[in-house]
C-alpha cells in the first residue's frame, strides 16, 4: 500500500505515458491483491492470521482513498473507512484514548501496549484518510471524532522537552524520535485543514519539532533516537529494550515531513 500511494503521486506529476502505462499495471495489481490475496478476519478486517498490527492501517488505507480518488470508486473509500472503524474496535485503549500495538485474533484481546511509532501510523493513517475522503461519506465525521479524540489523548502525553516515550505510558521508556515527528506531522497538518484547535495543537508541534533538533540531531544532520523496527510482543518491556539506530529510515522521512508542515502552516499564516 505503502508503494501505491507514491506510485499514484507520481501518476499526479507525470507526462510521460509509458511511465504512467507501467505505473497502472502496478496499481491494479495492488488492488487486485488488496481484495483477493490479503488476510481478513471474518468481518473483513485485514490482519496477519497470527497477529493484527496497528502499523497495517498505514500499509493500506492511504493507497485505499487515493484509488478512490483515482478511480471514483466509492468501494475504496468505504474500504478505508471500515479498516479504521475496525481496528478502533479492537485496539483502542478507552481510558488513555491511545492505541495498543497488537491485536492476538487467537486470545481475543489486544497487547494493551501502546508502542509510539504504532500508534503514529494511526494517527497518521486518520489524517490521510481525511484529507482525501470525500466529506459527504457516510463514516466521515465519526473518523473526524476518532482523529480529534485521538489527538487529545496524545497531547496530554507529551514530554516537557516535547518529545514522547517509546512506549507512550511508560515514563520509564526513552523518549523516541519517529513516533514525535509523526505526531508532529499529523498535528501539523490537522492544523492546516482546521481539524484541529490551532491555539492548542501548532505549539504541541511546534515544541515536538523542537525537541527533535535539540536532542536528535547533531551537527552534521544525524538523526538519531529512531527506534528500529520492531517486532510484536504482550511486554511492554521488549518495546523499551528495543535499541535505536542512526538515520534509520523508520525516522528519517518522518522528520522531514514534521518540518515540512510547519513550514505550510508558517506559510498560511504570513499569506493570512
Amino acid at each position: 500500500g505503502t508503494i501505491g500511494m507514491n506510485i499514484y503521486e507520481l501518476m499526479r506529476i507525470e507526462d510521460d505515458k509509458e511511465i504512467i502505462g507501467k505505473a497502472e499495471k502496478i496499481l491494479n495489481r495492488l488492488t487486485g491483491a488488496i481484495y483477493s490475496e490479503i488476510p481478513r478476519m471474518a468481518d473483513g478486517t485485514f490482519y496477519r492470521k497470527s497477529n493484527m498490527w496497528a502499523d497495517d492501517l498505514f500499509m493500506s488505507c492511504p493507497f485505499l482513498v487515493r484509488m478512490g480518488q483515482l478511480e471514483n470508486n466509492e468501494k475504496y473509500y468505504d474500504e478505508a473507512a471500515t479498516q479504521l472503524l475496525n481496528y478502533k474496535q479492537l485496539l483502542y485503549m478507552e481510558k488513555e484514548h491511545i492505541y495498543a500495538h497488537i491485536y492476538l485474533p487467537e486470545k481475543g484481546v489486544n497487547t494493551g501496549v501502546p508502542w509510539g511509532r504504532g500508534n503514529g501510523w494511526v494517527l497518521l493513517t486518520l489524517a490521510e484518510v481525511l484529507e482525501h475522503l470525500p466529506k459527504n461519506h457516510r463514516d466521515y465525521d465519526k473518523l473526524m471524532e476518532m482523529f480529534v479524540d485521538f489527538a487529545e489523548g496524545l497531547a496530554k502525553l507529551q514530554g516537557d522537552n516535547g518529545l514522547w516515550h517509546q512506549v507512550l505510558n511508560m515514563e520509564s521508556s526513552y523518549y523516541e524520535c519517529s513516533c514525535s515527528a509523526i505526531f508532529a506531522t499529523a498535528f501539523g497538518r490537522g492544523v492546516r485543514y482546521g481539524w484541529l484547535d490551532k491555539e492548542k495543537f501548532l505549539p504541541i508541534a511546534e515544541n515536538a519539532v523542537n525537541g527533535i533538533l535539540n536532542t536528535m540531531i547533531d551537527g552534521d544532520g544525524n538523526v538519531m533516537g529512531v527506534c528500529r523496527g520492531s517486532g510484536c510482543s504482550s511486554d511492554a518491556n521488549y518495546y523499551a529494550s528495543l535499541e535505536t539506530v542512526c538515520n534509520d529510515d523508520h525516522g528519517t522521512g518522518l522528520v522531514l515531513t514534521s518540518m515540512c508542515e510547519l513550514i505550510k502552516n508558517y506559510k498560511k499564516e504570513s499569506l493570512t
